[in-house]
């Protein structure tokens, strides 16, 4: 695999974990997951199953920013993919990422880690 992992908050990897029913496909299609909680915004590029962009972003950031840089290195390191969507979850104004792809809200407050 083409891994190249420098630091992996152990609390975004269980964010990801409990977020997987909704977010899992069976195609290798590119997806950006956006998580927000009290403190932080856990974001993800996926492409198909395997997560090849995890940030931590603080609450107050300039989201259309960290999100267009995110993609960029999503690109340089796994190459040029279209992106299909943006799943977002938690209490955070995502309108300022709808110009990249069609967004769908999910609630990974009632998924089953353990399904």
């Amino acid at each position: 695999a083409k891994l190249n992992v420098t630091r992996v908050d152990s609390l975004a990897l269980g964010i990801l974990r409990n977020a997987w029913p909704q977010v899992s496909v069976s195609d290798d299609s590119r997806r950006l997951l956006l998580m927000a909680d009290a403190s932080v915004i856990s974001l993800f590029v996926l492409d198909g199953d395997c997560p090849v962009v995890v940030r931590a972003l603080p609450l107050e950031c300039d989201l259309k920013r960290e999100t267009m840089l995110s993609l960029i290195e999503a690109e340089s390191f796994a190459g040029a993919a279209p992106l299909a969507e943006i799943l977002v979850s938690g209490d955070l104004d995502f309108s300022a990422v709808s110009d990249f792809a069609a967004v769908r809200e999910i609630d990974i407050s009632t998924c089953d880690p353990y399904a």
